[in-house]
């Protein structure tokens, strides 16, 4: 059989390429399918098809000869062979490179990464360290290459307190309780229960210190292996009778402070941080704020710091946030401000009248706000009111029968009205009956009527809140950093005596009282470019005034749908600011192809399907819409809903806007439609900006080969939500030798699992992408992983990098492809604070660009704070950025100018933003397609329904949509 043809005959020095299209390379969707006319045929860089019948490609004239126009585009050809990858005529000035293109990239059959099936019928693995195919070399990450140089100095603090450690070993114990607790708070009373019986007879007078769950730590070793110990906890905790414990404290290891002295000063073997010696450390730095505040992890909350009244039964409260770390100057306490949601201590009955705007306790619950009360107090500590004895007990639930329908049966068999009981022995009339009763956690089922129980002070809300406790929140924790920096020195000399600390005292801890003070340096600003002229920005920001975007996207085709309480004149006038400022910025904007429609919110479905169904009676085949922009009064749920319903149903890329900024005034309203015009012109395709520095040129070693950038990130369920999936998403650039334009995919896992399970087909679908955009195989891939803590820096490396590479023998299974990956890490989440030693600072901040790569980062590894964005309320935080793999050989130069430069190319506003923007993006995606898999269970908040969000498995966002930047 003749092979099928991917391409057309070429024409003079072109020649055209017969062979057949490999089958690896063809992808799921039609983008892959066709090459969509694109395609260059022959072998001169220069030549393009003139055109081609459907089917193959054409026949081109000329040097030049014929490319696919709608063929299967070929495989990616291999590199160094006959046929060369081809650079478009615009970035064809390529810095020559001294080694082949077979030298530069490695085959992955010379890696050791097992060959498993992927793609569609590739199992899915079933945990993040399972079946996802590894290296037998377990991968750690690379040393620091250098330290970088370019920069202006500066001096700053960190919020790093230097510490000192005596010499000598620490002993690790395991504990273990019987019968077994249900809270760290029990175990906590039952350990300094022990040491207040037992530790001048039985624990050689020394003072343990104990993480509340296995592990008990003390200075010196304890006079035996293993030993039990009987413990009787009081009837005050937790509501409980006396009961006896079984304690059992064994012998589990020494840790050697050496084995950490050769980690800090990087001698020996020692790869990774001894993190059992740090957790000991903070163990014993937590037992004394342990005992006085409220914990939260590593945070400690006390209303004494400072609180604020949120709506809905909620309050904030300040507090404080401490952690033992290794770094270059050694061990350090970071210490940092921080602040939490908690439950205002209020009756119930008060609480829900707070958080049900409709709850009327006369009147009982109804199904939808029985649900959202089940939710609340799930879970959450009350002390009973109509006993002089304080009590105190957990809710597991809420009773199906209102209260005057309950009954129980008692200790003599005797069945019993629950109104009856609480008449007959507290004299208490209840007054609610319709009400539900509360559902306590026990062995047997016991209720509580929610009028005598009160919420126990103290209880930290795992939720979200909504816009408005949220900016309450912000408001209230928002801090200058002068100010901040100031808090932080009187909580380290009131609060933080670790003269007046026993605990320290015991493991002798000693911590300084001033901040790390180092050398930083600024980053150059990057210059950018435009469609006729350049702009360099100043302090983080640019103003585009008279600029035009680089490519700007024409829209024929749009229409808009009013939810919102607008009359149609104001609508009228929006329509006509909008097109103007459009065509300001080289936006082309036609008239609505179809009249503005108008409807109620809870209307979207139907009236959305309506345009696409009145566009597609006048159009042709193939003009869909290319924008809907969609006005509603305030954010709602239903954003979610109308979101998902155009990108996976209808094929519509949206813009939503709010009434507040329609009805701006001139000035404001100007400023508003260029940041909007910014979001259509890449969510129609087209681009804003770019570097004024080609890539290639920035680190011509690295990236004058053509390369891909990719930033994933995962997303979770909210806390105590144990059934909803997890949601991974990716993005890849699709532009070189820019870097500007991502595509994304997403896909849902299970819950509260943090590897990405689907990042082989990911990876394979983007690559397969880039290609079709730029006819051009990836020599680099750089990706920006974030949301990752250190402690999963390993799984990181043996799965997700395995699964990157896996997925280069899925697009060329015979092994002679394997673009060099740079793996980063991409951390926001973190304490670490910048304070600039020069007060005239703008803003107090530090100024956008500053890296700090000494003192305060890992000892060993490859890692950096960069703060590259200006902060223009509350304290800056620095991204960290710690690399887990570089075989492409950055610089420590290299990798921070490159960071801190696509900085500024963030589509969505003139400034530079805090995280290199594909992490950033991926987070978009991650959030869009979480409303995706929320709006399942929206307004239901059953059990029933968050089981169906947890099998759902979410939709493919529409070819239509997902060729665009539809998630800005």
């Amino acid at each position: 059989m003749p092979p099928r043809r991917g391409g057309g005959r070429g024409g003079g020095r072109g020649g055209g390429d017969g062979r057949a299209p490999s089958q690896e390379w063809r992808g799921q969707g039609e983008e892959f399918q066709q090459g969509r006319g694109r395609g260059r045929g022959g072998r001169n860089p220069d030549g393009r098809g003139q055109g081609g019948r459907e089917g193959g490609g054409g026949r081109g004239a000329g040097a030049g000869g014929g490319g696919p126009s709608q063929a299967p585009i070929e495989a990616f050809p291999p590199l160094g062979g006959r046929r060369q990858q081809q650079i478009p005529p615009e970035t064809s000035q390529r810095p020559r490179q001294s080694a082949s293109a077979d030298s530069l990239v490695p085959r992955v059959k010379d890696l050791d990464v097992k060959e498993t099936p992927a793609g569609p019928s590739a199992p899915v693995p079933s945990s993040s360290t399972g079946d996802v195919p590894t290296s037998s070399k377990a991968l750690a990450p690379p040393k620091r290459p250098d330290r970088g140089t370019v920069g202006q100095k500066v001096t700053i603090r960190v919020n790093h307190f230097k510490m000192k450690v005596k010499d000598g070993p620490i002993f690790h114990y395991d504990v273990s309780i019987h019968p077994a607790v249900g809270s760290k708070g029990i175990a906590r009373a039952l350990e300094r229960q022990l040491v207040s019986q037992y530790r001048a007879s039985e624990l050689n007078n020394l003072l343990p210190v104990y993480d509340g769950s296995k592990s008990l730590y003390t200075a010196g070793p304890l006079p035996f292996e293993q030993k039990d110990f009987k413990v009787t906890l009081p009837a005050e905790e937790e509501g409980r009778r006396t009961r006896e414990f079984k304690v059992t404290i064994k012998f589990a290891a020494k840790l050697d402070q050496y084995q950490m002295d050769l980690f800090l000063e990087g001698r020996g073997a020692v790869l990774q941080a001894p993190y059992e010696f740090l957790q000991a450390l903070d163990v014993a730095l937590r037992e004394w704020p342990m005992k006085s505040y409220v914990p939260s992890g590593r945070n400690f909350f006390d209303p004494s710091f400072g609180r604020l009244a949120l709506e809905g039964g909620f309050e904030a409260w300040k507090g404080f946030y401490q952690s033992v770390r290794p770094t270059m100057q050694g061990l350090v306490l970071n210490v940092d401000l921080s602040a939490a949601a908690f439950y205002e201590a209020l009756p119930v009955l008060e609480f829900l009248k707070k958080s049900l705007p409709y709850f009327d306790p006369s009147r009982g619950l109804s199904d939808g706000d029985r649900a959202k009360a089940k939710n609340l107090l799930n879970r959450l500590k009350v002390e009973v009111t109509h006993r002089n004895i304080p009590r105190r007990y957990r809710i597991s639930g809420l009773s199906l029968r209102p209260t005057k329908a309950l009954t129980f049966t008692t200790d003599s068999g005797q069945e019993v009205k629950v109104v009856d009981y609480f008449w007959t022995t507290y004299k208490h009339k209840i007054q609610y009956p319709e009400l539900p009763c509360l559902e306590l956690q026990g062995r047997k089922t016991t209720y509580l009527p929610m009028e005598v129980c009160k919420l126990a002070a103290g209880q930290k809300y795992q939720g979200k809140l909504n816009e408005r406790q949220t900016t309450n929140m912000l408001r209230f924790t928002c801090q200058i950093p002068a100010v901040r920096e100031q808090n932080i020195k009187t909580l380290m000399s009131n609060v933080q005596d670790f003269q007046r600390n026993d605990y320290a005292a015991e493991f002798g801890i000693q911590v300084a009282k001033s901040m790390t003070s180092l050398h930083a340096r600024v980053l150059p600003t990057p210059s950018l470019r435009y469609s006729s002229n350049r702009i360099t920005p100043s302090d983080g920001g640019w103003n585009m005034m008279r600029s035009r975007f680089l490519r700007g996207g024409v829209i024929r085709r749009w229409t808009l749908v009013n939810f919102a309480r607008l009359a149609r004149q104001d609508v009228d006038a929006f329509i006509s600011e909008l097109i103007t400022r459009c065509a300001a910025v080289g936006v082309q904007m036609d008239p609505p192809v179809i009249p503005p429609s108008s409807g109620r919110l809870e209307q979207y479905d139907t009236l959305l399907r309506n345009a696409v169904r009145n566009h597609a009676s006048k159009s042709k085949p193939g003009e869909g819409l290319q924008l809907v922009v969609c006005l509603m009064d305030a954010k709602h749920q239903i954003y979610g809903d109308l979101k998902k319903l155009c990108e996976t149903e209808l094929g519509l890329v949206t813009q939503v806007c709010l009434k507040k900024n329609v009805m701006k005034e001139y000035n404001s309203l100007s400023q508003y439609l260029a940041n909007l015009a910014m979001k259509i012109n890449v969510k129609v395709g087209g681009q804003n900006m770019d570097l004024a520095q080609d890539l290639r040129l920035m680190v011509p070693s690295i990236l004058g080969n053509p390369t891909i950038i990719f930033g994933a990130d995962v997303s979770h369920p909210m806390a105590r939500d144990d059934t909803s999936p997890s949601i991974s998403a990716v993005v890849a650039s699709m532009d070189w030798p820019s870097a500007v334009k991502y595509l994304a995919r997403a896909r849902s896992q299970r819950g509260r699992v943090e590897m990405i399970e689907h990042l082989h087909d990911m990876v394979v679908d983007l690559m397969r992408a880039f290609f079709t955009h730029t006819r051009l195989k990836p020599e680099r891939l750089l990706f920006f992983r974030d949301g990752v803590s250190e402690g999963q820096f390993s799984d990181v490396l043996n799965n997700e990098v395995q699964a990157i590479r896996r997925a280069f023998l899925t697009l060329q299974p015979n092994g002679d492809y394997c673009p060099q990956i740079t793996f980063v890490v991409v951390q926001k989440r973190h304490h670490t604070r910048f304070f600039p030693a020069d007060s005239n600072v703008v803003s107090n901040n530090v100024r956008p660009g500053t890296v700090v790569d000494t003192e305060i980062t890992h000892p060993r590894e490859f890692d950096f704070y960069l703060c590259s964005h200006r902060g223009l309320q509350g304290t800056s935080r620095p991204t960290h950025y710690h690399v887990l793999l570089d075989q492409n050989g950055f610089t420590a130069d290299q990798l921070q100018t490159l960071v801190n430069s696509l900085c500024y190319t963030y589509a969505r506003c003139t400034k530079a933003v805090s995280v290199i923007p594909p992490a950033y993006y991926a987070h978009l995606v991650a959030y869009r397609s979480r409303l995706h898999v929320d709006s399942v269970a929206a307004g239901a908040g059953s059990s029933s329904a968050r089981a169906a969000a947890a099998e759902y498995r979410l939709p493919e966002v529409l070819p239509e949509v997902r060729d665009y930047m539809y998630y800005c």
